[in-house]
């Protein structure tokens, strides 16, 4: 859903000892001529599960719709927040800012026109987050690179075109157009592509919905069929017209244009997208509405990159093909596809020690490493893709004798012997770490004076006149959000020194990490005000929406209604679809927290699950469940998402597709480790489609498995045959064909025949 433009923004605020300090908002636009609610509760809640709550809320809405945002915004505040967490609700009683802005663009809270420098940070940073998110910047790896038509070569192009998705984002843009278009003075919109030209539109409407009196009459919209078109003297309209550019990385073209076109004023020629120099920038920074270049003051931005001639552009002299833009407009050649081949040097640091140190001692709910599992969330569709229980660990603490003394060594270091509170998360590990941390350190304190143990829930009941130390405990973290609620609630308390004391934190990367901790440091004497701890600190999947297995229901019941349409009465279909889903919903509860040794598909004719034999490449131990194999996997290919070395990362662009080689799948042949990257995959990671040999290759592989179905080298052959019919490894069409031809003429199987039947009918038949 994008009803509604939602994006989050940093500016310095004074604090109390006048300081500045960065101060995190949540921008909700308002595009609409009205308002809906409910659209627009699903859009906060969706936002929020992506994205930090931020210190302060702006809306922003046009002057038509005013009363409607005062009455959603104001009186049902509580309604459209709903899923906010409590002490988030509370700061939005002095955190929540109304926006209005009229035809020309002028922004108010309540009768007070916003602060220059604030709304500068907001509209650029809104434009910005349009731009980077919607694919604006355009980077090639070498594949191929740009010829621009003033001649010059580069790898890198900004195209406005790609931007323009979704009507909320397009009004955003107009919106912040207002202040340039004069309806009494402009006779005509030019665009220098018509890719843009959705934006004009966007601005003559909202001029005509923000003039009251009816009188506005819109203006014709052109745009030039190319780059020298906008510079061409024959054009006679140019006096009181609005002159729309899409992007520049240098300004020239303003001077260009002026000096074509006598009856071109520069005040009228307005530049999207910026991207350039300092010095090119202040020239022209009047006509400028979004600058993209990365600064001091704009940390979200793109560094300014080299451009070359012709005769010496090191691009052409590395092999790389030139391809011509015209406008923003350019034809390319198809993608260039990157093999990767697993290997033991893109294993994270650390990570046969943490293994071994959490991995299975029974193949039960015991297990420390779990899947498909989430405490105290009532909303099915959200499970971590990998989960790590460590309320087991706590509860076990003689099993991991390494963890527990670290833990004991750390809160003799960290814990202040002034603490006053221990605060702990809405979960019954960090409630048992807070037990622990209690029982070690009550000996040094008498009885009167003993800290108070207290849930998050209950921060409201902290004494203000207390002075001392407030321990924020979590057993373990992946995104930090209920230790911002907590942040925040407890900024107002100048008396505590604040400790975020976490057993594990599990973000996806380093940049994810010291994100949160800038965030939580943050506070009246700077950005190391507070102090935060990490006993343990891994990076790994941290997926909590639509998971591998949740998606796995969807599918079953998807398959099953297919099955029930084509008439089918075989009760052993049945049952093992019933049986897979029973078994997947279960392992979710509670009590299972998660799957353990039955993540996958066992070998179907014989009923027996994937185990992992010796000499498991990553690890000098085999004794593994299939969640330990799932982890170890799923840091391997985590470390290549994340990885800054671009010839071995799995990070995709438009023109360089990383797939996984299909020779993985021969150099790891135990079925457990391909049922764990088959699952860990995305679809582009396994897109075999895009060239051929690629997808004969993995053709390859899978008829051998095929032929000899019933040996252990196939043992994970109905993985294969899952990710084949959900799509999500990919073939050129002749060879999955085939491989359904194979398995119909080499194995009798009910399940099989099934899914075969369901790729034939609703797969090939519509590619």
């Amino acid at each position: 859903m994008n009803n509604f433009y939602l994006y989050r923004f940093v500016y310095d605020k004074q604090n109390q000892n006048q300081d500045a300090c960065p101060c995190s908002a949540t921008v909700i636009f308002c595009p609409g001529e009205s308002i809906d609610k409910n659209n627009l509760q699903i859009e906060i809640k969706l936002f929020y599960q992506k994205n930090h709550h931020t210190d302060e809320i702006y809306v922003i809405g046009g002057r038509n719709i005013k009363n409607e945002m005062t009455k959603i915004f104001k009186t049902e505040r509580d309604e459209v927040f709903q899923h906010l967490h409590k002490a988030d609700k509370d700061f939005l009683d002095h955190n929540l800012h109304l926006i209005i802005y009229d035809k020309n663009g002028v922004l108010k809270n309540g009768k007070n026109k916003l602060d220059d420098e604030i709304q500068d940070r907001l509209l650029n940073e809104g434009l910005q987050h349009i731009f980077l998110t919607r694919g604006g910047f355009v980077e090639s790896k070498g594949a191929h690179h740009f010829v621009f038509p003033s001649g010059k070569h580069c790898n890198k192009f900004l195209r406005t075109g790609n931007i323009l998705l979704h009507t909320s984002e397009i009004y955003f843009i107009a919106f912040t157009l207002l202040r340039f278009y004069n309806e009494e003075k402009h006779t005509q919109i030019y665009c220098d592509t018509s890719s843009i030209n959705t934006i004009a539109f966007a601005l003559l409407e909202l001029k005509r919905r923000l003039i009251e009196d009816n009188s506005f009459k819109p203006v014709p919209i052109e745009s030039f069929s190319s780059y020298e078109g906008l510079q061409d003297s024959k054009n006679k309209y140019f006096a009181n017209s609005l002159i729309l550019i899409s992007a520049s990385t240098s300004g020239n073209i303003l001077d260009k244009i002026k000096k074509a076109n006598k009856l071109a004023k520069k005040q009228n020629m307005i530049i999207l997208f910026f991207l350039g120099s300092r010095d090119a920038y202040e020239t022209n920074s009047e006509q400028i509405l979004c600058n993209l270049t990365h600064s001091d003051q704009n940390t979200n931005g793109i560094h300014y990159y080299k451009t070359f001639d012709e005769s010496n552009c090191e691009h052409c002299q590395s092999g790389s093909f030139p391809v011509n833009v015209l406008g923003d407009v350019f034809l390319l050649e198809k993608p260039k596809v990157n093999l990767i081949t697993l290997g033991v040097k893109d294993s994270p640091k650390d990570l046969a020690r943490f293994v071994k140190e959490f991995k299975s001692i029974q193949y039960n709910t015991k297990n420390i490493f779990k899947v498909s599992y989430k405490e105290n969330e009532r909303e099915t569709n959200i499970k971590y893709e990998i989960y790590f229980d460590f309320y087991q660990v706590l509860n076990s603490l003689e099993s991991y004798k390494d963890f527990s003394k670290k833990i004991d060594d750390y809160i003799n270091q960290y814990i202040p012997s002034n603490t006053k509170y221990l605060i702990y998360l809405n979960d019954k590990g960090s409630e048992l770490l807070a037990n622990l941390i209690f029982e070690k350190i009550k000996i040094n304190y008498n009885e009167d004076n003993l800290p108070v143990r207290i849930s998050q829930d209950k921060i409201n009941e902290i004494e203000s006149s207390k002075i001392g130390a407030a321990v924020v405990v979590a057993s373990c973290i992946s995104n930090g959000k209920n230790l911002l609620y907590i942040s925040r609630s407890l900024r107002t308390n100048d008396n505590l020194r604040i400790i975020y004391f976490i057993a594990l934190t599990r973000t996806k990367n380093e940049e994810q990490l010291n994100f949160l901790k800038s965030n939580l440091k943050q506070g009246g004497y700077g950005n190391e005000t507070n102090s935060f701890v990490n006993v343990y600190n891994f990076y790994m999947i941290n997926n909590s929406v639509d998971t591998t297995w949740i998606n796995e229901i969807v599918f079953l019941q998807r398959i099953k209604e297919y099955y029930d349409r084509s008439n089918g009465d075989d009760e052993s279909i049945q049952k093992f679809l019933d049986n897979r889903i029973s078994e997947i919903e279960e392992a979710s509860g509670d009590e299972s927290k998660g799957l353990t040794d039955n993540l996958f598909y066992p070998e179907i004719i014989k009923g027996e699950r994937q185990r992992l034999r010796k000499n498991f490449a990553f690890l000098s131990f085999s004794d593994l469940s299939q969640a330990d194999v799932y982890f170890t996997i799923g840091s391997i290919i985590n470390n290549l998402r994340n990885s800054s070395d671009l010839s071995r990362s799995l990070i995709q662009t438009e023109y360089v597709r990383n797939i996984l080689e299909p020779g993985n799948f021969n150099r790891f042949n135990d079925g457990v480790i391909q049922s764990s990257i088959l699952r860990l995959a995305t679809k582009n990671e396994l897109s075999y489609h895009l060239e051929y040999d690629i997808s004969k290759n993995m053709f390859d592989i899978l008829s051998i498995m095929i032929k000899n179905y019933q040996t252990t080298q196939a043992e994970a052959l109905f993985e294969f045959l899952y990710a084949l019919t959900t799509q999500k490894m990919t073939l050129k069409k002749p060879h999955l064909e085939k491989i359904c031809g194979l398995i119909k003429e080499n194995i009798k199987h009910n399940v099989y025949h099934l899914f075969v039947d369901y790729i034939e009918n609703e797969i090939l038949k519509t590619a």
